[in-house]
């Protein structure tokens, strides 16, 4: 990953950047430590304005901003845009004070459409809430009737004869308009009987993961086939203990730690997943104190609070962690190190790595490098220990924990301070990019499609070292990576990853640019040392769901992708390939040549004569649109 173009985007850091591009450092200061303290004690006003600055545009809960998000989900909601109008009571929410009528407002609207949605046991949830705090009195009736029917689709019937009962001894005490066809629908819910059987759109079986026949005992998270060697030309890297097949389960990890990726245009994260463990949410749990940040329950907003969000909230609402990329992750990753002291495993030659208990010293000991005059990493870490110096309480705090090495402020802010910016050189080697399935948008895509959700570190699993062919492929359940086999591994073979430097995205001249821009090697995998086997394959589809190829075999309708055991409808393949066929023959028109690649580089492993047809084609258009404007 690249700190200085991925994560500062905005110009105000990048005038903090240009304030201290006079800071170099000689070759041989290599020292982590060491080159955050000298930089460190240079003049830090324009950090320190940075900060002002961006706290001075604080965006903190308001009912009045809670209010217009209500109003715009009504607009949608009343144009049948139930995803829209469920955005944007969420959104209201999250605004909103949570003693607020306005809160409870809110609540009561997200239920309407998730009870439109068939989501209704999320629809309990907000209505729970709802009449928990300060709903109008004249407005609960709608509601209370809401709740039977959800009661009734859930086939909970001892719950709705309860609620049932509960709600027309109301109509004994007050009298409302229609009340007798209240009493009429309470009386038909509370007698009636679902046929229907409901299925339940998000169940704990979404979320199940694979299981190892055998796991090991001397490499966490991994399986027993496999195991952590070191030498000195490959360094650390994972080889075949045993014979491995194909789709075999090599690596189940949950991520140390993970950042949640900002969306570009509103800075937001995500309010489809939870803050805390990635989970997809339809009624979040806000922040209590932040407008950004749900939660799938009360648990994971009070393990997040406890573990991190308390000294990140106030960053959130200022859009610090935006600007700061992959500091953010980094930050987390340094909190994990408090109950460890900091340790640290030096013996990279030792066969045995990780530990499910305490995994701080294995991450801390993975590689990085320094590049030369890195000026952005020191910036991103003084911002965080500046932050958390004048804006949290988080230092006073962390003076007293058992562990801390240090006894005092000074040191303690360059201890810290030393140690994010080696955990972001860490990162910026190591971590993953963590990937959902989402629906697809349009009547060519398949149902699912992968969208970036967060930036993880997976020790254990980044022991592995890059092929621009790897012989694994990897998916992700909420927060966990699940590595299998993608093709027969025999004993004492390397185990391969993928950085993201793919054979099929990009030439062999650009892959050892990029392999040694990013990670400060060349590359010499099987695909670069032999190209010829870049094209040892195509006219095959691609499963989208783990990339595996998926053969286009005339005699098969359906197919069980070898790897991840995806059912795939060859048809539905076929048919997409043929609707872009066709917009290929389409030569003047420059949409439909790019709709065409777009649609084949999803689900078709690349054919040398599409391709070049398609270029030649594209190119002509180009041409005559060129000629048709002088």
């Amino acid at each position: 990953m690249d700190l200085l173009t991925d994560t500062i985007k905005n110009d105000s850091l990048e005038g903090v950047l240009r304030k201290y591009k006079g800071f170099h450092y000689k070759p041989e200061e290599k020292s982590i430590s060491h080159l955050f303290n000298k930089f460190f004690r240079q003049d830090l006003s324009h950090i320190n304005e940075w900060l002002q600055n961006q706290f001075s545009h604080k965006v903190s809960k308001d009912d009045n901003v809670s209010t217009k998000y209500r109003q715009q989900g009504n607009i949608y909601y009343s144009k049948q845009n139930l995803k829209e109008s469920l955005n944007s009571y969420t959104k209201s929410i999250c605004y909103a004070s949570p003693t607020s009528e306005e809160y409870s407002l809110a609540l009561a609207n997200r239920s309407a459409v998730t009870f439109r949605l068939g989501k209704y046991e999320d629809c309990l949830k907000d209505i729970d809430q709802c009449l928990e705090s300060k709903y109008p009195q004249n407005l609960r009736l709608k509601v209370l009737i809401r709740k039977a029917e959800c009661l009734q689709k859930l086939k909970k019937y001892n719950d709705l004869s309860t609620h049932c009962e509960e709600v027309l001894r109301l109509f004994e005490k007050v009298t409302v308009k229609d009340q007798d066809k209240y009493i009429e629908k309470l009386n038909l819910l509370r007698d009636s009987k679902v046929e229907e059987v409901y299925r339940h759109e998000e169940t704990d079986s979404m979320y199940k993961l694979p299981c190892f026949k055998e796991e090991n005992t001397d490499f966490a998270y991994a399986s027993s086939k496999i195991k952590a060697r070191y030498d000195t030309e490959r360094g650390r890297h994972v080889i075949a203990k045993q014979s491995i097949s194909k789709g075999d389960l090599l690596f189940l990890e949950k991520a140390f730690a993970f950042g949640t990726i900002f969306e570009e245009q509103t800075r937001d994260v995500s309010v489809e997943k939870c803050y805390h463990c990635l989970k997809n949410v339809f009624c979040g749990i806000p922040c209590t104190s932040c407008v950004r940040c749900v939660f799938c329950d009360t648990a994971c907003r009070d393990n997040s609070w406890h573990q991190s969000h308390r000294w990140e909230c106030e960053g959130m609402q200022t859009n610090i962690w935006y600007h700061l990329g992959i500091a953010f992750p980094a930050f987390r990753a340094f909190l994990k190190g408090i109950t460890s002291s900091y340790m640290n495993k030096d013996n990279l030659k030792n066969e045995c790595f990780g530990n499910k208990n305490d995994n701080y010293p294995y991450f801390n000991s993975l590689v990085y490098h320094i590049r030369d005059n890195d000026i952005e990493t020191f910036i991103c870490s003084t911002i965080v220990v500046r932050y958390l110096c004048v804006y949290t309480d988080f230092f006073p705090w962390y003076l007293t924990q058992p562990n801390c090495p240090v006894k005092d402020l000074s040191k303690a802010t360059t201890y810290v301070g030393h140690l994010i910016a080696k955990h972001i050189l860490q990162l910026e080697n190591n971590s993953s990019v963590i990937e959902h399935w989402t629906e697809g948008k349009s009547e060519f895509d398949l149902p699912n499609k992968k969208v970036p959700v967060a930036c993880g570190i997976f020790p254990s699993v980044s022991i592995m070292n890059h092929s621009c062919k790897p012989n694994i492929a990897i998916y992700f359940v909420c927060d966990t990576i699940v590595v299998k086999a993608l093709e027969d591994i025999q004993i004492n073979e390397e185990v391969f990853n993928c950085y993201g430097i793919d054979y099929r995205a990009m030439g062999r001249t650009e892959r050892q640019k990029y392999c040694l821009s990013l990670y400060n090697f060349e590359c010499n995998c099987v695909i670069c040392l032999d190209p010829m086997k870049e094209i040892e394959m195509f006219d095959s589809f691609i499963c989208v769901k783990c990339g595996h190829i998926i053969p286009d075999n005339e005699q098969i309708n359906f197919y069980s992708c070898e790897n991840c055991c995806m059912n795939t409808d060859i048809n539905q393949l076929r048919e997409i390939n043929e609707n872009a066929g066709k917009l290929l023959e389409d030569e003047n028109n420059e949409a439909a040549l790019l709709t065409c690649l777009d649609r084949r580089k999803k689900y078709l492993v690349k054919n040398i004569q599409t391709c070049k047809r398609y270029i030649t084609n594209y190119m002509n258009c180009m041409l005559r649109m060129k000629t048709s404007t002088v």
